[in-house]
């Protein structure tokens, strides 16, 4: 959704479209907590959905715990630090907006891989 602290074209579009489709949108992230609720104020998710401090253990129990309460989980990520949530998650969309390389392992352990954020709206899940 963002890096370097400024946010991908797009992404609050991208949000409101998935709310307004009925689909909850959440934060995990092991960047610091205050950023990521600069964040989700931004791109308008309630602070109740943004998990501060994931690592990648704590991404997959994130995950585990949304299909729990039952959640149909689509986990979008961009590095080695998602592989264990895209192994849990419904589905695993890698994206690369990130513009970073990104090991074979990680492209291996994604279902979909997408070069921008906006490409998730034409995902049917």
């Amino acid at each position: 959704m963002a890096a370097g602290g400024k946010v991908f074209p797009y992404v609050s579009e991208v949000i409101k479209t998935l709310r307004n489709r009925g689909i909850h949108t959440f934060i995990a992230s092991g960047d610091r907590a205050k950023s990521l609720y600069e964040l989700a104020e931004i791109i308008n998710i309630p602070e109740e959905n943004v998990f501060e401090t994931a690592n990648t253990k704590r991404k997959r129990e994130i995950v585990a715990k949304l299909q729990e309460e039952g959640y149909k989980v689509m986990m979008v990520g961009n590095g080695p630090n998602d592989i264990l949530a895209f192994e849990k998650a419904d589905l695993a969309v890698l994206t690369l907006e990130q513009d970073e390389k990104v090991s074979k392992k990680v492209f291996d352990a994604a279902d979909i891989v997408i070069n921008q954020i906006c490409q998730i709206l034409d995902i049917e899940f």
